[in-house]
């Protein structure tokens, strides 16, 4: 009796609804607390490269802090597109596989590239604007545009990421795909979306604050009114404070910003975890349909990538129903 009833407890935990804000973020802590370590492994195997590039070049040359930033902008995508493939798993196979996790970023490696390289593009034109509006007001105009436009872009990057890696649509698709997700829910998605950063945001400052006090007790000179601004971010205490945070803190953005994918599916489309399961080709007993060897999305069009998965999908229902799984598939 007892273990049919943490049977069913196992699966409600799985079960995709409609979901409020509270339920949202409730749900977010829930699987990251019982998937941490690969979370943690998710977001490692990019962040801290990225930290060890860092600390090795010279952050002070602003050409190389603007091509790090690029870079560390662009690279986030394909750990925001694992971070998705893993929410994935948790509900349809109920176990996570950070390889399986890349190797669906992998399959939409290029348009998550390209997702992240336009929002890069877009904050890096940003910042000489806003260092260039203090002398030529007349930039202050364009400036705002450009403040409300990756505002836009950023909402619907956020609903378009899922879309790659759940739905395999491409760049363009997908950010169609985010479009229409929102269409209607626009004031929600931004309220919720606010909510999950000063969530994430206060997470980066509670971890951060410990190595922020060392580094101010070690080098009392940071305190100072003519300390610049590199000096403090290129102390090691902060760095490694900063590489922390850059691991631990990500995984609640894209938890979260993938239930509430779901929750605007749910309520538009009716969404399932039987859908999810069809899209990602990932059976709810965690049996896995991985797509061809030559499924780069370079070299085979979505259209036949998605005729590809919706066979696989009928065909992992037949051998089930006959009693066994056909591994040739």
């Amino acid at each position: 009796m007892k273990i049919e009833t943490m049977g069913t407890e196992h699966s409600r935990d799985r079960h995709i609804y409609a979901r409020g804000l509270g339920d949202i973020l409730s749900e977010t802590f829930r699987i990251y607390r019982r998937h941490l370590l690969k979370f943690f492994a998710l977001v490692a195997i990019i962040q801290v490269p990225l930290s060890v590039v860092i600390l090795v070049f010279p952050t002070n040359i602003e050409p190389v802090a603007i091509a790090i930033n690029f870079v560390n902008m662009t690279l986030a995508m394909l750990i925001y597109g694992a971070g998705i493939s893993a929410v994935c798993q948790h509900y349809t196979a109920g176990e996570i596989s950070v390889r399986r996790s890349y190797s669906r970023v992998a399959w939409r490696s290029v348009s998550l590239l390209v997702l992240g390289a336009i929002l890069s593009l877009m904050v890096t034109a940003g910042l000489y604007l806003v260092e260039a509006a203090g002398d030529i007001p007349i930039l202050l105009p364009l400036l705002l545009a450009l403040v409300i436009g990756v505002l836009a872009y950023t909402v619907y990057l956020i609903l378009g990421l899922p879309a790659v890696i759940v739905e395999g649509h491409r760049y363009m698709a997908a950010l169609r795909r985010g479009l229409a997700l929102s269409r209607g829910s626009e004031l929600r998605i931004i309220g919720h979306l606010a909510v999950y950063f000063l969530v994430f945001f206060g997470l980066v400052l509670i971890i951060q604050m410990p190595f922020l006090i060392v580094a101010m007790i070690t080098n009392p000179e940071l305190v100072a009114e003519s300390a610049e601004v590199t000096a403090i971010a290129n102390d090691p205490s902060i760095l490694v404070g900063s590489a922390l945070a850059n691991v631990i803190a990500p995984p609640v953005i894209f938890i979260s910003t993938t239930l509430l994918y779901y929750d605007l599916r749910v309520k538009k489309e009716g969404y399932s975890v039987a859908q999810l399961s069809a899209e990602t080709s990932v059976a709810a007993d965690g049996e896995t349909v991985h797509p061809p060897k030559d499924s780069l999305e370079f070299l085979i069009p979505e259209s036949e990538q998605r005729t590809y998965n919706l066979r696989t999908t009928e065909e992992i229902a037949q051998t089930r129903r006959r009693g066994k799984l056909d591994g040739q598939i």
